[in-house]
């Protein structure tokens, strides 16, 4: 947990300055969902390392998952004077209402990971969306569940119902299973993202079903609750699989506890900051949507990941040279050839 404390310490430090407000930087804003899940908490540091290099202060606000308080926080950073803002919208309706109020302030705007309901080029302030191939996600996990680990009796922890990224990972899950006669989808429930709830399906499920040998989640932190009602259960020979590495999924999968994670999408935010940063500067972005592929870990994995990324980043090492990948300092710079997850 030694990089979530160093990570929540420093989301903490950004908006501590927020408040202050004492810095004379330019502003970024970045109106967060929340910051209740370590995916989240990776995504806020690695876009403050992109913001530290191009001198911007990175201001953060934290939604704790409620539309009017995003919409409210979004307010409030562009009455701070934000130069640019990277929004995750909480819906698709709030993602229009943000992008229209964002274009009327005249601030330029690169959406991550949530389709906001409107493509880019609805305003002109809307420079880019980046996201995860969130179909192909849901479909890979799955696939590794049922054709490496013989998975034929499978419930999915799905995360937010509606929204373009839970949406898609279930369409993908479903996809996966529909190409194997022998496996049954057993039901499919959302979790909101959360550990609580993660846990709380898991527990209706392993009621439910007598049979269930595969779990399939949509994020690490509702598997890592699903752990817990597994083991409360006293139910084995379950394998599980999921989207999003954390440090804490990270631990399970060294205990064996899960069987392969998808993720490192959290750069999604930093190259959001590059984006902004180069617009400022007079250069465009180079194509409207970004997709970002995954990097899939496994046990056998793990030490590289770790010496690679997770190390790096808990020394307060920068994992990108964040000026070798800007139209600012480079102008032949193709952000499409340089904005990719980061492997080992």
């Amino acid at each position: 947990m030694r990089i979530l404390k160093l990570a929540i310490a420093a989301t903490v430090g950004v908006m501590t300055a927020f408040a202050a407000q004492a810095q004379d930087k330019p502003k970024i804003g970045m109106p967060m969902t929340t910051l209740n899940d370590a995916f989240w908490v990776d995504y806020v540091n690695f876009a403050k390392s992109a913001a530290e290099a191009y001198g911007y202060e990175l201001v953060v606000t934290d939604a704790q998952s409620r539309e009017d308080k995003q919409l409210s926080d979004i307010e409030t950073l562009v009455n701070a004077g934000v130069k640019g803002m990277i929004l995750t919208p909480l819906s698709e309706p709030l993602g229009i209402q943000a992008i229209e109020l964002l274009d009327r302030a005249g601030v330029p705007v690169v959406v991550t990971d949530t389709f906001p309901g409107v493509e880019v080029g609805y305003k002109p302030n809307y420079l880019a969306f980046i996201k995860l191939d969130d179909e192909t996600a849901g479909y890979n996990v799955a696939k590794h569940l049922i054709e490496k680990d013989g998975v034929k009796n499978l419930v999915g922890i799905g995360g937010v119902p509606g929204i373009s990224t839970s949406e898609a990972r279930n369409d993908g899950m479903k996809k996966a299973a529909a190409e194997h006669s022998e496996v049954t989808v057993l039901d499919v429930q959302y979790t909101d993202w959360t550990l609580a709830k993660g846990q709380s399906v898991m527990e209706d499920f392993l009621t439910r079903f007598d049979n269930i040998d595969g779990v399939w989640g949509a994020g690490s932190d509702p598997l890592l609750g699903a752990i817990v009602s597994i083991e409360n259960a006293g139910r084995s020979g379950i394998k599980l699989a999921g989207i999003d590495i954390t440090e804490a999924a990270i631990d399970s999968l060294e205990e064996d506890k899960l069987s392969m994670l998808a993720g490192g999408h959290w750069v999604m935010g930093g190259y959001g900051v590059t984006i902004i940063h180069d617009y400022l500067n007079g250069h465009e972005t180079d194509q409207p949507v970004y997709e970002m592929s995954l990097y899939y870990l496994t046990k056998d994995g793990i030490d590289d990941y770790r010496s690679a990324i997770i190390d790096p980043l808990a020394e307060g090492k920068s994992l990108v040279d964040w000026k070798a990948i800007s139209k600012t300092s480079d102008s032949s710079v193709n952000h499409a050839d340089v904005f990719q997850v980061i492997a080992p």
